[in-house]
């Protein structure tokens, strides 16, 4: 079994190894504001339209 893998668990692809930052700061930021964006598009169908605060925290 590849040292990489457990029965749980999928293989790291490039750039994904745990701990490790991939992209700028810049660039993370932008693909967080897009998938914001998705979520707040799916909350918006609902019935009863929530809008949950969404807080954010980090360094840098």
């Amino acid at each position: 079994m590849d040292a990489r893998r457990s029965a749980n668990h999928r293989v790291l692809g490039p750039g994904e190894a745990a701990g490790v930052p991939f992209g700028t700061g810049g660039q993370r930021l932008h693909k967080l504001d897009a998938i914001l964006a998705e979520l707040r598009a799916l909350l918006a169908t609902e019935t009863d339209t929530p809008s949950p605060p969404i807080m954010l925290s980090g360094r840098g």
